[in-house]
């Protein structure tokens, strides 16, 4: 439906990029506010999740098919 959940206890700087590893979105998550973020305004296609969270990685695949 174009929404998915991004959670995390700690926090954390992510990053929406897209499969020419251009930047699409940043999103922001602390502790206090488990966060829900709209894609609904994306293009179908593959999409990756990147970033840090205490000096390991993050890289989840996600793709958006409507």
């Amino acid at each position: 439906n174009g929404v998915f959940e991004v959670k995390s206890e700690t926090d954390l700087d992510l990053s929406i990029v897209n499969e020419l590893g251009q930047v699409i979105r940043t999103i922001k998550l602390s502790a206090q506010n488990n966060h829900t973020v709209q894609v609904d305004d994306l293009a179908n296609g593959v999409y990756f999740i990147v970033g840090l969270n205490n000096q390991v990685k993050i890289n989840q695949k996600i793709i958006i098919a409507k």
